[in-house]
Parts: C-alpha cells; sequence; structure tokens
C-alpha cells in the first residue's frame, strides 16, 4: 500500500499518528524524477567525472584489427564482486539502419558457446539485431557462454551523454541508467522482475549469477567490442571505470551525478573504492599507456571529440591510472 502526495517539487513531509497507530509508515515518494542538488547530468557530467573535455570516439576504430584494450591480474576485472560504470553517448541510427550491439566494455567472446573465451562479462547496449535501447550484461557459466540480464526497451536514449552501470555480487547483478536501477536478477517479495531475465539459456532454470564461471590469470578488458571483436561500438566514451566490488545505489548515483570513479558521495562522508581500472581521455599525441599493474594500448591511437561534440580530427592516448 503506498500514500502518495504533493508534487515533484514540493513532496509533502510529516506523519499521520493513525496511521502509525496501525503500524502503517508514511513514505515521503515524489511524483516523477528529481534532480538532486548539485547533480551533473548529461555533458556536464561526463565532463566533470573525467575531468576532461575530451571523450573517445569509437567510430574511429577497425574493429578487427584496431582495439583498446588493458590487462590486469583477474582479481581485479573479473573477481566474484565487480562493478564497471562508464559514460556513453550511444550512436543514433542513420537512415533505418539497425546499429545491433553495441559493446562497451568485454572480457568475453560474443555469443553463448560454453567454452574458456566465454567465461567472464560483456556490457552493452541492445539486443542482436535490433536499436532495441536496453542495457545488457552477460555473463558466462557452465550451462551457457551468454547467460543475461537487461533493462526495458529504449531505457537508454541515442544521441545524448548517459551514465551507465553494471554490479556483480556473488549472487546478485544490477544495471543502473542515470543512477536508477533498471534490472536485477533477483526478484521482489511479490515475485516480480525488474528488467529483462535471460540467464537460463543452458536450459538450466536453477542457473544464476552464482554459476557465473571466471577467466583467472590475466585478465584482458577490451572497450568498445567483445574479447573476439565482434560488436563494436560507434559511440564515444567520456569515462570508464571498474571495481573489484559490488557498488551500492548511492555510490552509483553519486557517479551519475558527475563524481569521479573515486570522488565523494554527495550527502555522506563516504568516498567511492579506489577502482582497479579507471580510463579517461586526453589529446597527446602518444600511444603507449604508462607501465604498472596494467598495460595496454590504442593502435592506432583513438581520434577524440569534445564532450561538446565538435569533432577535431586528433589522435589521443589513454590514461590508466
Amino acid at each position: 500500500l503506498s500514500f502518495l502526495w504533493g508534487d515533484a517539487e514540493h513532496a509533502s513531509g510529516g506523519s499521520d499518528p493513525a496511521m502509525e497507530a496501525l503500524g502503517i509508515k508514511m513514505v515521503q515518494q515524489a511524483r516523477g524524477k528529481v534532480s538532486e542538488p548539485g547533480c551533473d547530468r548529461g555533458a556536464a557530467g561526463a565532463q566533470a567525472a573525467s575531468g576532461s573535455a575530451l571523450a573517445g570516439d569509437f567510430k574511429s576504430l577497425r574493429p578487427k584489427s584496431d582495439k583498446v584494450e588493458l590487462r590486469a591480474a583477474g582479481a581485479a576485472l573479473d573477481g566474484a564482486s565487480l562493478s564497471l560504470a562508464a559514460w556513453v553517448l550511444p550512436p543514433a541510427p542513420a537512415d533505418g539502419k539497425v546499429l545491433s550491439i553495441q559493446t562497451i566494455a568485454s572480457t568475453k567472446a560474443s555469443g553463448c558457446a560454453v567454452d574458456a573465451d566465454h567465461r567472464g562479462v560483456a556490457v552493452f547496449l541492445n539486443e542482436w539485431q535490433t536499436n532495441s535501447g536496453q542495457l545488457y550484461l552477460s555473463w558466462g557459466s557452465a550451462a551457457s557462454g551468454c547467460e543475461e540480464i537487461a533493462t526495458a526497451v529504449n531505457s537508454v536514449k541515442p544521441g545524448r551523454w548517459t551514465h551507465v552501470a553494471a554490479t556483480l555480487s556473488a549472487s546478485r547483478a544490477r544495471l543502473y541508467v542515470d543512477g536508477e536501477l533498471l534490472a536485477d536478477s533477483e526478484r521482489d517479495g511479490s515475485g516480480k522482475l525488474l528488467g529483462v531475465d535471460r540467464f537460463h539459456h543452458g536450459g538450466d532454470q536453477s542457473a544464476g549469477v552464482s554459476d557465473r564461471l571466471f577467466r583467472g590469470g590475466e585478465t584482458a578488458l577490451r572497450v568498445g567490442a567483445h574479447a573476439d571483436g565482434t560488436h563494436p561500438l560507434h559511440g564515444l566514451v567520456a569515462q570508464l571505470a571498474v571495481w573489484p566490488t559490488e557498488l551500492d545505489a548511492s555510490q552509483v548515483a553519486a557517479l551519475s551525478c558527475g563524481a569521479p570513479p573515486d570522488g565523494a558521495v554527495a550527502g555522506t562522508p563516504s568516498r567511492l573504492p579506489p577502482p582497479s581500472l579507471n580510463l579517461s581521455f586526453t589529446h597527446t599525441g602518444g600511444r603507449s599507456l604508462p607501465e604498472g599493474s596494467l598495460s595496454g594500448a590504442a593502435d592506432p591511437p583513438l581520434e577524440t571529440v569534445p564532450i561538446a561534440q565538435v569533432v577535431p580530427k586528433e589522435d589521443v592516448a589513454i590514461s590508466a591510472q
């Protein structure tokens, strides 16, 4: 039972003693979305999070031969708990073209084969052979190489900067768009599922997130395509980070409001945990990444695009922390 009163700008507070005497708590709930104070969404959020005016233009890569790939110990990019978040600008289909899957980042090959190449995770937009505007999280298990959850159709709009996030624990998967939880692998108390349940491809109805298989050892994260080079992204990425832990809703909300990947969580004394991978795009003209626990390169370099969408022809190196 839900009581809704007030409007989005002037929601009422207070309580009702008669209701409370019956054990019914009145909860303030605004009609529609309200922008949080100081929340930078869209292009402003993407620029604030990355600390840069530039984004990587993945249309400038040839999908099979060019790649943006980083490697790290498996636990950093493919552990039991994992979160991935990014600011992306999905492309708008032109002249009725079907874009199909648009990969944001992946440690696994595309497809549903049950083998070592399909262990890991992938975060992408669109159902295969559609422009569905859905956000997907896919993983591999012993039953299938493409267990998935997804948001509802048209939850990610083309042609605008959007914050997307995927979180995983040992038993649960969630997807967020602009800070809002839109898909969850667990059903609520009434049995209702948020988003789209697609994690029984292998026919095992008991299969779930807890059956996810890991790559182990050194793991490569490919940005803008699946690990086998398929389903390339034709859009822009301004900031992408990976954490070896499951972020909570408040942490994802802070990221969606422009907080940097290791920044403060608004309204609380806490900060986001240190990311194991933090990608931003800056114009340097260089080709290599700094030496350290992460290694890799964009070869040839990506072109940069100002987040404000003025498109120069420049090379870009990737800053990895």
